[in-house]
């Protein structure tokens, strides 16, 4: 089966979204991106965007988003190589998951935390806003 350009390249921001969220759900857990892989996130560029002032980024070699703002010396040592910058689909993404996020995590506390709630509360948000992953 031959599949177009156009069809690749959605399948790709599939796959992208899909990372993006998982990266997401990690860097609300924690705040950071947890560096794997040292040597790959260090010899690999990182994909970079910009929101509410605070520019993001993930890398291979990384689990999470990175946050220049919060963790300034993971970004500088993690995308030394430089930012390419995400598509615009991307971010839109983005914005829709992370209000979807906030809001599961605030009622994930409310219903007294636990690691199925947490899954439910994300499952239930993700729905509730339209976010496809």
């Amino acid at each position: 089966m031959v599949i177009s350009v156009e069809e690749k390249a959605d399948r790709m921001t599939a796959i992208t979204i899909k990372g993006l969220a998982f990266d997401m759900l990690e860097h609300e857990a924690v705040g950071s991106g947890r560096v794997v892989d040292p040597w790959r996130a260090r010899l690999t560029p990182c994909t970079c965007f910009t929101h509410d002032s605070d520019r993001y980024a993930w890398s291979e070699g990384v689990i999470g988003l990175i946050s220049e703002k919060k963790t300034p010396q993971q970004f500088e040592d993690v995308c030394a190589l430089g930012c390419i910058p995400s598509k615009a689909v991307t971010q839109k993404k983005f914005e829709k998951m992370k209000m979807a996020i906030v809001e599961a995590r605030d009622n994930w506390k409310k219903n007294g935390g636990g690691v199925s709630g947490w899954w439910q509360s994300i499952t239930d948000s993700f729905q509730k806003h339209g976010v496809e992953v």
